[in-house]
């Protein structure tokens, strides 16, 4: 009974020590796990991609002066990346078909860093601009710290402060929510507006 007793905090001891083992292991792995997550697959400079829809005509092209892609989250980061897009050219969007009969207005949206994640949202980031290509459009350039565009519906949105600039006037405010294919842009909150150049024709 003694040797008995002399053994059991021994084997005790030994099953502990596995234990313990086992959740270091586990632990090491998921460490291990978290930090080849935490990279990225794929990496590149200067990078330009283009989309074009099944008739062959271009929509959307993003350049950027480096890239990244982590499969983790199918999230790409982009550090100053410049976006060309044409809604109304784009098959993906939910509204294409009311999009037909519209000028093929295309934006440059640019930023100093963005992500375009696998739901194709893209989300820009510091000295956003948005500019249209069309000179007769009623907004000609929007300002803002961060912005988010998504694709599959058009719809663009931010909580941050906007600016946004016509041919006759400059509008202020937060909470913007809009679509770039219909030009249609509205502030929510601490609206702000101021009007010029426009000439009496009497």
């Amino acid at each position: 009974m003694h040797h008995l007793l002399k053994i059991i905090p021994l084997v005790v001891l030994l099953i502990a020590s596995y234990y313990f083992y086992d959740w270091v292991n586990i632990q090491e792995k998921t460490e291990l796990t978290q930090l080849i997550e935490a990279q990225p697959v794929f990496t590149a400079k200067n990078i330009n991609t283009r989309q074009f829809n099944p008739d062959g005509r271009l929509y959307q092209s993003i350049f950027a002066r480096e890239a990244e892609y982590y499969q983790s989250i199918e999230q790409t980061n982009f550090v100053s990346p410049v976006v060309l897009y044409t809604p109304t050219l784009d098959t993906k969007n939910k509204d294409v078909s009311h999009l037909a009969d519209k000028v093929s207005e295309e934006w440059l949206i640019q930023a100093d860093s963005g992500t375009v994640s696998v739901d194709n949202l893209i989300t820009l980031r510091d000295n956003v601009i948005v500019k249209s290509s069309n000179e007769n459009s009623p907004i000609r350039e929007l300002k803002t710290s961060y912005l988010e565009i998504d694709i599959g519906t058009d719809e663009i949105r931010t909580p941050a402060e906007v600016t946004l600039k016509g041919k006759h006037f400059t509008n202020s405010g937060r909470n913007l929510k809009g679509l770039l294919s219909e030009k249609y842009f509205e502030l929510s909150e601490d609206c702000h507006a101021t009007y010029t150049g426009f000439k009496n024709d009497n």
